[in-house]
């Protein structure tokens, strides 16, 4: 099991943007580094269990941007 949902990069990317993490009603429940991630908190209490989508943008060594964007399930 994980502790975190984060982002692991290769070489070829030099930038990531805040990682956005919205729940199924759209509300914005993290932003923040995305290597470091999302620790399944919302307002300094456990997340409800469920479906989270989440949004990250970023920039490749030559140049090109992206976005990288998915669901996640929260399990506890």
């Amino acid at each position: 099991f994980n502790d975190f949902f984060r982002i692991f990069t290769n070489p070829s990317v030099v930038s990531l943007s805040p990682m956005r993490v919205y729940n199924r009603w759209g509300s914005l429940v993290f932003e923040g580094d995305a290597q470091t991630g999302w620790d399944g908190r919302f307002g300094g209490e456990p997340a409800q269990m469920g479906v989270y989508v989440f949004y990250v943008e970023f920039t490749l060594i030559d140049g090109t941007r992206d976005r990288l964007e998915g669901s996640v399930t929260l399990v506890r």
